[in-house]
């Protein structure tokens, strides 16, 4: 018997979520949910707190991560897809 979670838990790329908002933002959004930052293009700083992502319609691009001590594996390395 085959039991299937009805739980992304990050694993597979989301496309309608990359339609609806962009690759940069999806990627982002995996990566700052599993423990890594961010760092937008024309920012200087790492974006450390997932409740401060810009607005969804804010199309920004990834230019750095800080994986450090993140929990990603290369099994969701998809999401860098179009970034």
């Amino acid at each position: 018997m085959m039991v299937r979670s009805r739980f992304n838990l990050g694993r597979v790329v989301d496309s309608d979520r990359i339609k609806e908002v962009g690759p940069d933002r999806a990627c982002a959004e995996w990566l700052m949910k599993n423990g890594a930052f961010v760092k937008w293009e024309n920012e200087s700083d790492f974006l450390k707190n997932y409740d401060c992502l810009p607005p969804e319609d804010d199309r920004r691009h990834i230019v750095e991560v800080d994986a450090t001590e993140a929990s990603i594996t290369h099994i969701g390395f998809a999401h860098f897809s179009k970034c």
